[in-house]
């Protein structure tokens, strides 16, 4: 079964409110999106763009073409397994000449989230933080500790397997 997820973004700091939401059908694992959200950051080139939500959303989309796909509303899907939220972050009211930081916060279902079937109206209070906001170096630096710890176990596993 594919790992669903849906990535919020939201812009901060400037005198509008501005959101995307994007779906992600498939490998929505911290591990899989967060490098992403990494790698849509380094093609905005960090500037003014990076701090728009319909922009951030765009370079998001372009890091991974065939997995992102724009919503037309805020909506939670009743199939997903993560909830990110992508904080834009505008020092200076969104000039032009502003150098956005992109925080995030990875957030997964409660356990009744499920309980009325995948047509329930599920909102963010069904959420629950298994990672608080953060900036995103920081978030990139927990997921490889915790491709480590997996590695490490694997290995661990595979040396006890008798030869």
């Amino acid at each position: 079964m594919s790992t669903r997820c849906q990535v919020h973004v939201v812009c901060e700091g400037v005198g509008w409110t501005e959101a995307c939401t994007l779906y992600h059908h498939f490998d929505g694992y911290p591990s899989n999106i967060v490098p992403l959200i990494a790698k849509a950051f380094e093609l905005s080139g960090k500037g003014w763009e990076a701090g728009r939500a319909g922009k951030a959303a765009s370079f998001l989309c372009a890091a991974d073409p065939g997995g992102f796909e724009p919503e037309e509303g805020h909506e939670l899907h009743g199939d997903i397994e993560f909830y990110y939220v992508v904080h834009l972050v505008n020092k200076h009211h969104g000039c032009v000449g502003d150098k956005p930081a992109w925080e995030v916060e990875v957030l997964v279902p409660t356990e009744g989230f499920w309980k009325n079937g995948l047509e329930a109206q599920c909102t963010v209070a069904d959420l629950k933080p298994l990672r608080k906001r953060q900036p995103l170096a920081s978030l990139m630096r927990w997921v490889a500790d915790e491709e480590a710890k997996r590695a490490a176990e694997r290995d661990r596993k595979a040396a006890a397997q008798p030869a």
